[in-house]
């Protein structure tokens, strides 16, 4: 399993649904490699495969430890005048230096478990809810270079394709 870079297509796919449960061995690749590069987040779309699978690495509702593994997860917002713009990073736009994003605060979370595929549902609260609805908007084909301005979204690919192209790496 390999990190899927911009502007790959399968970034700008929606995901197929997940129809029973996934194998255990590709969620814990998805953990590997977000452990293993220091992210928050996995979208199975960024390492290549176009199933409804991601994978959050920060604290979550309630106390819970991560990783948090969600399938055919999607998002509410639960407060739309509570939203706030922040600074970005994604793991597929190396080198990018990151866009601003408006983000509402509070969303719910409706997902599968992994395990059982049972239906949970979640309120994410403050960085929580960012970084599920930046994984989420990947498995729905949404990169933040689409929730960004085209300022900063031209800036941000001219930025990481002249490092990339220095580092000798080249994307499709």
């Amino acid at each position: 399993m390999k990190m899927t870079m911009y502007p790959d297509p399968i970034l700008l796919e929606e995901c197929s649904l997940v129809e029973s449960v996934p194998d255990p061995t590709i969620i814990s690749d998805m953990i590997s490699i977000v452990n293993r590069v220091g992210g928050v987040g996995l979208a199975a779309n960024q390492v290549g495969l176009s199933i409804g699978i991601c994978v959050v690495n920060i604290p979550g509702p309630r106390g819970t430890k991560g990783p948090l593994v969600l399938v055919n997860p999607s998002y509410e917002f639960m407060d739309l005048d509570n939203m706030e713009t922040s600074r970005e990073h994604c793991l597929s736009l190396p080198f990018s230096g990151g866009v601003s994003v408006r983000r509402c605060l509070q969303i719910q979370v409706d997902y599968l478990d992994p395990q059982e595929m049972k239906h949970h549902s979640i309120v994410a609260e403050g960085f929580l809810a960012r970084v599920l609805q930046h994984e989420i908007d990947h498995l729905q084909g949404i990169t933040i270079l689409q929730r960004t301005s085209k300022l900063q979204r031209n800036i941000a690919v001219k930025k990481m394709s002249k490092k990339l192209h220095k580092l000798g790496i080249n994307r499709k």
